[in-house]
C-alpha cells in the first residue's frame, strides 16, 4: 500500500520503521478500518505488529499477530501487550 502522506518523499515512506522498546513490537488497539490499515502498513514496512481486539478480525495482513483483549480490562490488556508467550500465541 503506497503512502501518500503530504510532505514525505517516496524514500521516506518506504523506509523501514525503527521502534524502540518492547523488542520492536508495535501494538495496535482495535481492528476497525483504521487499525487494520495501520497494522498492514507497519507490517509491510518490516515492523513486528500485533493487533489487539475483542474478536479476531477477518483479513489481517500477513505477518500480523493478533491477541484477544478488551481495552477496558487491565490484566488481559497487559498480557496482550506483553512479550510472546511460549504457548497460546496466535498469529
Amino acid at each position: 500500500m503506497p503512502d501518500s502522506s503530504p510532505g514525505m518523499s517516496a524514500a521516506e515512506t518506504a523506509a523501514p520503521v525503527r521502534l524502540a522498546g518492547n523488542g520492536g513490537l508495535h501494538v495496535v488497539f482495535g481492528a476497525g478500518q483504521v487499525g487494520r490499515v495501520l497494522a498492514a502498513l507497519l507490517a509491510e514496512r518490516g515492523v513486528k505488529v500485533r493487533v489487539v481486539s475483542r474478536r479476531r478480525p477477518a483479513g489481517l495482513a500477513e505477518g500480523t499477530a493478533w491477541r484477544s483483549a478488551n481495552a477496558t480490562e487491565g490484566r488481559p490488556l497487559t498480557a496482550a501487550t506483553g512479550p510472546e508467550p511460549t504457548k497460546g500465541w496466535l498469529t
